[in-house]
């Protein structure tokens, strides 16, 4: 059976030796999305993810090369995408990020798109991406603070 919803947290931690994660049929969580420490991960497809309760969270895992979730609209909580391989990310269904959104330590990544996101209740944070050439936020209006840093490509 498909899992329609899931009312707390989805979380995967230190799972060294996950290389894949396939959540396509789940549209929400009650509570966070967060996957730390899976160092050889490298594909995250969550495509009917449209709403996380918590927040979303991938980090520590530098080998991640494919990530999707085209459809999340909306998280409760922070948004943070730090040290993974990724080349590109972008999010154009985004409009609302609950807490603090970051961008941090992704050594491959060249682009970030969220072109929909209107509002992040904390700060937005995008800093050591050593490649980054294209920050795009065009609709972003309300923010506790930005900060864009230490990305020496842009």
């Amino acid at each position: 059976p498909a899992l329609g919803f899931l009312g707390g947290d989805l979380r995967i931690e230190g799972a060294e030796d996950l290389t894949k994660i396939y959540t396509l049929v789940l549209p929400s969580t009650g509570g966070d999305f967060r996957i730390t420490g899976a160092t050889a991960l490298k594909t995250v497809l969550a495509d009917e993810l449209t709403e996380a309760g918590g927040a979303v969270i991938i980090s520590g895992s530098p080998d991640l090369v494919t990530f999707t979730m085209p459809g999340l609209t909306t998280t409760g909580g922070d948004l943070a995408l730090n040290n993974t391989g990724l080349a590109s990310l972008a999010f154009y269904g985004l409009q609302t990020v609950g807490g603090e959104l970051s961008v941090g330590s992704n050594a491959a990544l060249t682009s970030f798109r969220a072109t929909e996101l209107t509002e992040v209740t904390g700060s937005v944070t995008v800093i050591e991406n050593d490649v980054l050439a294209v920050l795009e936020l065009p609709k972003l209006t309300s923010a506790s603070s930005l900060v864009v840093s230490n990305n020496p490509a842009r």
